[in-house]
């Protein structure tokens, strides 16, 4: 009977449930990060993800790539503000695939999108400022936010785009293993992954 117990009550704080199958890493940039809205929308209304944040100051120094793969996951996620963007972008590189990078007004530098990157969303701010906005080579065209540098992330549209992306990326072994139709029983065939 204490067996039971201790059981019980290791699952309950230990967790029994199976881990979320994507990772979201969320990498500030110089200073505090401007990513806390976005990253508790993300937590509270994507499910099957797991939320780490590189830190609330200069987030862009972090081990990102340590953050990413510290357990296994079908999904990686990083998105990036600011510094954040390249910082992403270079951990992507030393990653064997990422799914989605989202990038938030990346500042200063210009750098280029690595090739195993799936799948882009790029912002960019409407206002004028001292904080140079960088270029991602081989990336799809910005999408203009309203505001400023330190605002967009803010922004409930930019929100809700993520959101909804990363709401949209199904797991890889139910895209591999769909019903056929006309099969008796709805036999599950593996398919090639969707990409």
């Amino acid at each position: 009977m204490k067996l039971l117990v201790l059981a019980v009550l290791l699952c309950l704080v230990g967790g029994c449930s199976p881990p979320k199958p994507t990772v979201v890493v969320v990498v500030g940039g110089l200073g505090f990060s401007q990513l806390g809205d976005l990253r508790r929308a993300v937590e509270r209304e994507c499910p099957n993800a797991k939320v780490v944040s590189a830190g609330g100051l200069d987030g862009y120094k972090a081990d990102i790539k340590g953050l990413a793969t510290k357990k296994p996951r079908e999904h990686v996620i990083l998105i990036g503000h600011s510094l954040g963007c390249p910082a992403i972008a270079s951990a992507a590189e030393q990653l064997p695939k990422v799914d989605l990078a989202v990038f938030i007004d990346p500042a200063w530098d210009d750098f280029r999108l690595p090739r195993n990157v799936s799948r882009t969303l790029w912002y960019k701010r409407s206002e004028w400022s001292i904080v140079r906005q960088a270029r991602i080579v081989g990336a799809s065209p910005p999408k203009t936010i309203e505001g400023g540098h330190n605002n967009i992330p803010h922004s409930p549209e930019l929100i809700a785009s993520v959101v909804e992306a990363i709401n949209g990326m199904k797991s890889r072994k139910m895209a591999e293993a769909k019903p056929v139709a006309g099969q008796a029983g709805g036999t599950m065939v593996a398919r090639a992954p969707v990409r």
